[in-house]
C-alpha cells in the first residue's frame, strides 16, 4: 500500500517475494523492519527504475536548414506536492546542403561530336551551401574531359561551365566520362553529376599502295594494272557511291574487312583496382584476398560481355590462364583500348594480334 502503487508475487525460490510497479516509470523504495525482520529481509533492485524521454529519427529531406531550439519541463501531475518543475534546453542544427543542377539543355551533358568542332555548352548551377563545383580529374585517359574542352567556375553566376573544342588525336571513336560535384563546407554529402562527350575521328581514306599507282599510264588491253589499295579509317565505315564503281572493263573494286583483335595479359594479382576500357565505356575489378589473374581476367572478361555498350562493340574470350582477347563485332570496325586503375595500369598489358 502507500502513496506508490505495486504489485507483489511470489519470487522463484522459496521465502523470495517480487514487488513490480503498477506504473513504469513511477518509482518507489522498499523499507522493512520488525524485530526479527531487520536481521531477516534483504532487498535488492532487480530492475532499474526508468522514465526516459529520447529525441531520435532521420531529419527528412525537405527540413528547411536551420537551428531548431527544443525545451523539456518536468510535470507532477494535475495537483503537484513539488511544484517547482526543472528544464532542460537543447537544440538540432541542420546544416545547409549543396545543390547542383544541370542548366543547359539536358541533351548536352551527353553529346557526340567530331573531333575539332567545338561541343554544345554544359552549365550546370550549384547552390545552397555549396560554394563552388568541380570536375573529377582523370584515372584513365577516357575520363574525365577530353583534351580541348575545360570547365570554367563563375561564383557570380554559380554556375561551372564546360566548353571548348576536342583536339584529341584518337583515330576511334572515344567516349570520354565526366562527373560534376558541388564543393561546400557544410560537411554533408556533397552533390555528384554525370555526363559524356563522345568524339568522333575525322573520316579518313589512305592511299596504302604506291603513289604512282593512282596514275597508271600506257596500260595495253590485256595487261594487269598494279593494284591500287585505300584504307578507310577514322569515323569512315564505308565509301559513298558504294560498290561496284564505274571502271574500265575487267576492272574492278573489291572490298575486303578484317576483324580487330587485341590482346590483354593480366600480368600480376595485386592489391588495387584494374581498369579496363573499350572506346571509353569502362569495367573494373576489385582485388580480393586469394584472387589470382586468372580470377582477375574470368571476371572482367564476364563484365565486358555484360555490358550493353562494350558487348556492342567487343568479344571477350579467353587465352591461357591469364589473357583476354576481344575482338570486334563487325569486321571493318575499329576499337581502342584503355587499361589503369590502381592495380591494373602496371599489372596489365594490352597490343593489337590483328
Amino acid at each position: 500500500s502507500g502513496p506508490v502503487a505495486v504489485i507483489a508475487t511470489d519470487g522463484g525460490g522459496s521465502g523470495q517475494l517480487v514487488l513490480t510497479a503498477k506504473v513504469a516509470g513511477t518509482p518507489f523504495a522498499v523499507n522493512f523492519g520488525g524485530y526479527s525482520g531487520v536481521a531477516n529481509l534483504t532487498n535488492t533492485s532487480t530492475t532499474s527504475n526508468t522514465n526516459r524521454y529520447t529525441i531520435q529519427g532521420n531529419l527528412a529531406a525537405g527540413v528547411t536548414a536551420g537551428t531548431y531550439t527544443y525545451t523539456l519541463t518536468t510535470y507532477a501531475g494535475a495537483s503537484p506536492t513539488c511544484t517547482v518543475t526543472d528544464t532542460e534546453v537543447g537544440s538540432i542544427t541542420l546544416k545547409e546542403s549543396s545543390t547542383l543542377v544541370l542548366t543547359s539543355a539536358a541533351a548536352t551533358a551527353s553529346q557526340t561530336v567530331c573531333v575539332n568542332t567545338a561541343i554544345t555548352s554544359i552549365t550546370y548551377t550549384y547552390g545552397g551551401g555549396a560554394t563552388s563545383a568541380q570536375v573529377a580529374g582523370q584515372t584513365m585517359v577516357v575520363d574525365g574531359l577530353p583534351t580541348g574542352v575545360t570547365p570554367t567556375v563563375s561564383n557570380t553566376l554559380k554556375t561551372i561551365t564546360l566548353d571548348g573544342t576536342p583536339t584529341t588525336t584518337t583515330t576511334y571513336t572515344t567516349i570520354y566520362n565526366y562527373t560534376v560535384s558541388s564543393v561546400g563546407p557544410s560537411g554533408c554529402p556533397e552533390i555528384v553529376m554525370y555526363g559524356s562527350i563522345t568524339v568522333e575521328p575525322e573520316e579518313l581514306i589512305e592511299l596504302v599502295s604506291a603513289g604512282s599507282s593512282t596514275n597508271q599510264t600506257n596500260i595495253c588491253p590485256g595487261d594487269t594494272i598494279i593494284d591500287i589499295i585505300y584504307d578507310i579509317k577514322g569515323s569512315a565505315l564505308s565509301i559513298s557511291p558504294a560498290l561496284p564503281l564505274t571502271l574500265p572493263q575487267g576492272i574492278t573494286a573489291v572490298e575486303s574487312k578484317t576483324q580487330q583483335s587485341n590482346r590483354v595479359n593480366i600480368t600480376g594479382a595485386v592489391t588495387g583496382t584494374y581498369i579496363l576500357g573499350v572506346n571509353g565505356s569502362v569495367v573494373s575489378y576489385t582485388y580480393a584476398t586469394g584472387n589470382t589473374t586468372q580470377t582477375i581476367r574470368d571476371a572482367l572478361r564476364s563484365a565486358i560481355n555484360g555490358d550493353a555498350l562494350i558487348s556492342n562493340v567487343v568479344l571477350a574470350a579467353d587465352i591461357g590462364t591469364d589473357a583476354l582477347s576481344l575482338t570486334a563485332t563487325v569486321s571493318g570496325t575499329p576499337f581502342s583500348i584503355q587499361i589503369g586503375g590502381t592495380a591494373g595500369a602496371t599489372n596489365m598489358s594490352n597490343a593489337i594480334t590483328v
